[in-house]
């Protein structure tokens, strides 16, 4: 049906003209050791993605509108807090961009 189904070896949908731009990812289990791991790296970090609300929208539209700190400076400052975490926990941190 979909542009993608002989690459993806299944039935995809989606616009055939754009080959789809989406390809399905399945959620596989954390391997031994890691289920908590982004937890643990989340916490570690002091970012708490996905528990802090609207804090880090707040803190990148207040830097803009101070003109305090780019983008670029917030989202680097964020990379280096997860970097930090990854390698307290003995993971190779090899993050580019945050977003």
């Amino acid at each position: 049906m979909g542009a993608w189904d002989a690459y993806l070896g299944c039935s995809a949908t989606g616009d055939a003209d754009y080959m789809n731009n989406v390809a399905f990812v399945s959620d596989n289990p954390a391997a031994t050791g890691e289920s908590d791991l982004f937890n643990t790296l989340n916490s570690k970090s002091e970012l708490n993605i996905n528990a802090g609300g609207n804090l880090k929208v707040q803190q990148i539209i207040e830097n803009a509108a101070n003109g305090t700190k780019s983008y670029d400076a917030i989202m680097e400052e964020w990379n280096t807090a997860w970097s930090k975490a990854q390698t307290s926990e003995g993971l190779k941190s090899n993050i580019k961009h945050f977003i």
